[in-house]
């Protein structure tokens, strides 16, 4: 009945998409890409003329009484000959740069979904990307350095999983104007061109750091250290940065806490979405059937579908063999003759059976370089073996809906427009497992063990941990996104940012009957990050007005919950999950589903978030085996 239901409406409503189709002479998108928007029309304002490194910058106004900078570039473009090389420094220039645009995000895929049948892939972004994006209040000093009005920095990584995102989908003039701090946003190379782990890229190296492969991680360093040779003139502070990893670029701001190249660089970070999450060596680069064996987007599984999309070999096996033979300058040779978005495709092609990507290749390598080889766990029980700075950590109530959404065991799409859940109980169920197995391996177990490093020197607790709760969205022709998302990942980030715009591939959920307390809610949590940025302590945030906002300490109210502050509903709660407690409501939850099909989804499913924890080196303890299965009716 709610199938049929949808498509009623939808069918009533698409004459008026296919106007708006006709109108525009262009795809009917739900939302737009902020890459493809039309330039505005931008005029410089004398009063941003600054001097860089490289040379001078102009910018213009923006709102919130903030001055921006669009697209300088931090760094040569890594093409041709520079791709899979370190980032190199950009050449200087005499003349004035006009900073009025945002250049293209570092490139990646897209998929939109539109009225066609199936999906279809389109690229956004270039190769050509390093850039950054400032923002600072207009009242902010020429020169920062010679006075005493230097402001906190913030560092802000788009999330994406790094196969999308881009500086260009945040504007920081909310965060920036309010909280009164220099706010930047920074391109760094996505997918397979920004972390790719190979023998060809490894001993054709020029640098210790290229041999890394990690070329993402090493673009966020040299935008770090760009920012504290120049960001005084800015009007910021180089001695108080603070770095925020907005969803899965939380694993760029736990492996930038792990890695040696980065210290010193920054004081402070906010991981936003639980995400720690890195890969071995073998798991980089084995193929995804070898002995010990890599992700199913490995570096050599990557090269063996290049081989055979470009006819090179005929089959698995002999793709195989020629990797194995070919010399290294060989195999580079056929990697940089492949178009950046030959392989950026190559990522999309590793689906299961179910449409679910099965890792979420590519990561931050532990290379023994760039990032110690040691589990994160070993590294971060030594609090004098990485940057031990104060953080934020935090996940959301429902943080894996907005990826079960696109994950055809749980969700239907109506002509790819429009989603229906197909079993609600089903769907209830396993987003409540795995956004609590998320908040565990992602917040809880990482807390516990740097809190305890901290204890075992005798040295003050310095995490926060919050859990965001508000879900009154709204629904509309196009869902029913109070049970499609309701708190997922990534919606806090508009909060962060009071920045409510259409978002990418969803259709807006804001409106006038949850307004008031989504602006009092972004209010609250810009004055709380406001404040760690200031100070490393969120505390009662800026205005000092706010529920305390004590470290974390097990066995106390431990965790802040952040929901509708019009019925005081930011609050300090403890949250804890015990292993056995959570292991038998898993097989309590899994006795219940209805058929073996399901239950063997839930099971695995819950297997591979669970293994694909390096923080937790006994994750297996939370792991619900397919075995458990066996016994249910079909």
């Amino acid at each position: 009945m709610e199938l049929k239901k949808k498509l009623l409406l939808f069918l009533a409503s698409l004459a008026g998409v296919v106007l708006i189709l006709v109108t525009n002479e262009t795809k009917v998108l739900i939302s737009k890409d902020p890459q493809a928007s039309p330039k505005l029309s931008r005029i410089i304002e004398p009063a941003t003329l600054r001097a860089t490194e490289h040379g001078p910058i102009v910018g213009s106004n923006d709102k919130n009484d903030t001055h921006v900078w669009f697209g300088i570039p931090y760094a040569r473009p890594p093409i041709g000959k520079l791709r899979w090389r370190e980032p190199q420094t950009v050449q200087a220039w005499s003349k004035e740069f006009e900073a009025l645009y945002r250049q293209p995000g570092c490139l990646h895929s897209r998929t939109f979904i539109d009225l066609k049948s199936g999906k279809k892939q389109v690229f956004a972004g270039a190769e050509d990307c390093l850039y950054i994006d400032i923002w600072a209040p207009r009242s902010a000093a020429e020169n920062a350095a010679q006075t005493e009005e230097q402001l906190p920095v913030v560092i802000w990584l788009n999330g994406g999983g790094d196969k999308i995102g881009a500086s260009s989908y945040v504007s920081g003039y909310g965060f920036a104007g309010s909280q009164q701090v220099v706010f930047v946003s920074v391109n760094y190379r996505l997918a397979h061109l920004g972390f790719f782990y190979h023998r060809a890229t490894r001993n054709t190296a020029e640098t210790s750091g290229e041999r890394s492969g990690n070329y993402g991680l090493l673009d966020i360093i040299y935008a770090l250290n760009w920012v504290q040779n120049n960001i005084a003139n800015f009007g910021g502070d180089s001695k108080n940065i603070t770095v925020i990893g907005a969803a899965d670029a939380g694993s760029h701001a736990s492996a930038l806490i792990a890695s040696p190249f980065a210290e010193g660089s920054f004081q402070k970070a906010i991981i936003q979405g639980g995400s720690m999450k890195s890969l071995s060596k073998s798991e980089a680069e084995h193929f995804h059937d070898d002995d010990v064996p890599g992700a199913r987007s490995s570096s050599n599984e990557v090269i063996l579908d290049l081989l055979l999309l470009r006819k090179v070999a005929a089959d698995r096996d002999e793709a195989r063999s020629d990797i194995n033979t070919m010399s290294d300058e060989s195999l580079r040779a056929f990697l940089e003759g492949q178009s950046a978005e030959s392989i950026i495709g190559v990522d999309d092609d590793h689906r299961g059976e179910t449409g679910e990507l099965h890792s979420l290749v590519p990561l931050p390598i532990r290379d023994g370089f760039v990032i110690p080889e040691m589990s994160l766990y070993e590294l971060f029980s030594d609090p004098i073996s990485y940057n031990n700075v104060p953080m934020i950590i935090g996940s959301n109530l429902d943080g894996v809906k907005s990826v079960m959404l696109f994950e055809p065991d749980y969700v239907a799409w109506i002509l790819n427009r429009v989603p229906i859940i197909k079993d609600r109980d089903f769907f209830k169920m396993m987003s409540k497992l795995q956004s609590d197995l998320k908040f565990i391996l992602g917040v809880q177990e990482p807390v516990k063990l740097l809190t305890r490093s901290r204890r075992d020197v005798q040295a003050l607790p310095n995490i926060f941990v919050y859990r965001f709760d508000w879900s009154n969205i709204q629904s509309n022709l196009f869902g029913n996104w109070s049970q499609l998302l309701r708190a997922s990942t990534s919606l806090e980030l508009d909060f962060v940012l009071d920045n409510f715009h259409q978002r990418e591939g969803l259709s807006i959920w804001s409106s006038e009957t949850n307004d008031s307390e989504r602006y009092a809610l972004s209010m609250s949590i810009m004055d709380y990050w406001g404040s760690f940025v200031y100070t490393g302590n969120p505390s009662r945030g800026r205005s000092g007005t706010l529920e305390e906002w004590v470290p974390w300490q097990d066995r106390s109210k431990n965790t802040l919950l952040l929901d509708n502050p019009l019925k005081g509903q930011i609050r300090m709660e403890e949250l804890r999950y015990e292993i056995e407690s959570f292991k038998n409501r898993v097989i309590s939850l899994l006795s219940e589903v209805k058929t073996t099909r399901k239950c063997k989804v839930a099971a695995e499913t819950l297997q591979k978030s669970t293994a694909s924890s390096a923080l937790v080196p006994d994750y297996s303890k939370w792991i619900s085996y397919p075995s458990l299965c066996l016994d249910n009716q079909q």
